[in-house]
């Protein structure tokens, strides 16, 4: 015999060149078929009960060796099989007592015996079937035992009760009923049989043959009973042949399976283990090469703090061998607490919550400046974590530096938006002192329409260099500045005009603020000048976005001179109504004038992209 692994629950020999039925089972079975015969021949009734108790015997034994192998073969199918064996070997034993002629139990008439008969074999198929099934399945002995002992006491209750129909009628035969059952017995041996074939890469070649010799031999054995017409016929001879044949075929692989085999499943189970431990040691070696070849240290630590595993990296990192790092504590080993006390503190919220967490910590490490970012894992279902240790003195380094220079660039922009502030403020003085000579009103009110555009334009560098984000200025707080600002030095200086800005927080870049301050400032301007009667009015100032991509301004008029000319196109008299319209053009925008309850100017233009971004 080879040696033989257990695979799955399958068994499979490696080597087995013996044949299945060897020359002297060939020799006994021939031996065996002529005293069968001569005993048929001479005495029918010596003869069916030597055929009988030979196979109850069988059964028997075959019950015997599978329940006591059970650990060896595995609760499996053979186990379902052997303990089947026991309770249909009960069945051939009743029927051989109750047969005509041995007169230990009262045939009835022949029926009895034929009930007991159609029972047993019915018994046999389900198990067949049941155990081919799922020939993988394990079975608890015990309940096993009670589950099939249950089924045969019931049947054999139903017989002994009389609550099954006749099988057998003295004077008339075998009734319908004994035949419907033997062709369902037929039926279920052959799905066993094609259940075999389909899963045949599931048994062992040498136990898949002799299981499939003994349904076949079951399968005939049915056929011969089915068929029969005289008891002392030839197909009576037959079939117990084949019934005994089947018999010894089931012994003979319960017998290998158990009894024969067990030397070579441990021997295979050896080989097995020793495979699997082979794999373990090679995957382990694996990781190991892993491990070494990171340049970050990498430790395995325990919820006491023992450290369990230090990579090649971690040892030349924390100056210690493996012996002086192995089964101790960071503390008993000597290490740093700057190091170790963050990793231990992140190594218990971890093993905590069982969430991987990174912290970043800077130290000195013998006399410079070192920066690691810890990496603590959970290292699976055990008590421990995985910390990795990494080098980021590089990087973060860079990143101050860069800090640094952003630091220093924001500074530089703020000072270049605070001299434009200045320049244009002192080019508006400049302005305004050259208007001071002027003595013709008109020219003098337009050196001071001049002087308040500049001014609102160094207002808006003023708000950039003021605020964090030097790239944009929230235009609706400009807005509200700019407009303050107009309204105290051009609204009368009562009560009649009243002033409201607001709407949504529009952030927009120095290219598209400073044209919509002039905007602003010309449409408001234009407004407390000529906007509203005696009556007076409410001036609106409102900034919208609508549609993601477009902003909008509203300059409204309510209660005033709704009927006033607004040009924006080049042929406009006014200066700045002009300019308004050349500006809405440089920002490719839309202007509309509404006349409702008083009149608005409506400017919608598109955001440039990343603009709507919070100050």
């Amino acid at each position: 015999m080879g040696v033989v692994r257990l695979d799955d629950g399958r068994l499979t020999s490696a080597v087995s060149t013996r044949p299945v039925i060897g020359s002297g089972a060939v020799a006994g079975f021939g031996l065996l078929g002529v005293l069968l015969c001569a005993l048929w021949a001479a005495n029918f009734a010596v003869f069916h009960t030597l055929a009988e108790t030979f196979s109850i015997v069988v059964a028997f034994a075959a019950a015997v060796v599978a329940w006591s192998s059970r650990d060896w073969i595995g609760r499996n199918y053979l186990l379902l099989l052997g303990v089947g064996q026991l309770f249909v070997g009960g069945f051939d034993l009743l029927h051989t007592f109750s047969y005509k002629g041995v007169g230990i139990i009262d045939s009835r008439g022949g029926n009895l015996p034929t009930q007991f008969w159609l029972a047993g074999r019915l018994f046999e198929a389900v198990c067949f079937l049941v155990a081919v099934w799922a020939p993988q399945r394990r079975y608890g002995d015990r309940l096993l035992m009670v589950v099939l002992g249950g089924g045969f006491c019931l049947l054999v209750g139903a017989i002994f009760a009389d609550w099954l129909p006749a099988a057998f009628v003295p004077g008339v035969g075998v009734t319908t009923f004994k035949v419907s059952i033997e062709v369902v017995v037929v039926a279920v041996f052959l799905a066993v049989l094609m259940l075999f074939r389909r899963r045949s890469g599931g048994f062992d070649p040498a136990i898949y043959t002799l299981l499939t010799l003994s349904v076949g031999a079951k399968l005939l054995t049915e056929l011969c009973f089915l068929w029969y017409t005289d008891v002392f016929g030839l197909t009576h001879l037959v079939g117990h042949a084949l019934k005994i044949f089947s018999a010894w075929a089931f012994l003979k692989a319960v017998v290998d399976s158990g009894l024969k085999r067990p030397q070579s499943l441990i021997f295979g189970a050896l080989e097995r283990e020793r495979a699997l431990s082979g794999e373990v040691a090679q995957h382990a070696r694996m990781l190991d090469a892993v491990l070494d070849a990171t340049l970050d240290p990498v430790l395995m630590l325990d919820g006491p703090g023992r450290v369990l595993f230090a990579s090649r990296a971690a040892q030349a990192f924390l100056e210690r061998g493996a012996r002086e790092l192995g089964g101790r504590t960071w503390r008993e080993a000597g290490m740093d607490p700057a190091l170790m006390a963050p990793v231990e503190d992140l190594a218990l919220e971890v093993l905590g919550d069982g969430v991987a967490r990174t912290r970043e910590i800077c130290l000195s490490w013998h006399g410079d400046r070192l920066c690691l970012e810890l990496q603590v894992s959970p290292a699976g279902s055990s008590n421990s974590v995985v910390v990795v240790l990494r080098d980021i003195t590089a990087r973060t380094a860079m990143e101050e530096d860069l800090k640094a220079s952003l630091t220093e660039n924001r500074l530089l922009v703020q000072e270049v938006h605070h001299r434009v502030k200045n320049n244009l403020q002192i080019v508006s003085s400049i302005l305004q002192m050259q208007g001071w000579q002027i003595t013709d009103l008109a020219l003098r009110g337009h050196f001071d329409e001049a002087c308040g555009r500049i001014l609102s334009l160094a207002k808006v560098h003023e708000l950039i260099y003021k605020q964090k984000n030097l790239a944009a200025l929230d235009f609706t707080q400009y807005a509200r500045t700019l407009c303050g600002e107009l309204f105290r030095a051009s609204a009368p200086r009562d009560d009649r005009i009243k002033l409201t800005v607001a709407g949504d927080a529009l952030v927009l870049g120095v290219d598209k603020a400073e044209p919509l301050a002039l905007i602003v400032h010309e449409l408001v301007a234009n407004a407390l000048k000529s906007g509203f009667g005696e009556a007076g009015g409410h001036l609106s100032v409102r900034t919208f976005v609508p549609h993601p991509g477009e902003g909008m301004l509203v300059v409204a008029a309510d209660g005033g001179i709704a009927d006033r000319p607004l040009d924006f196109d080049g042929t406009s008299t006014a200066l700045g109504l002009r300019m308004v319209g050349a500006l809405v053009r440089q920002m490719h925008g839309d202007i509309a004038v509404r006349r409702a309850d008083g009149i608005a100017v409506e400017i919608r233009f598109p955001l440039t992209e990343n603009q709507l971004v919070e100050v």
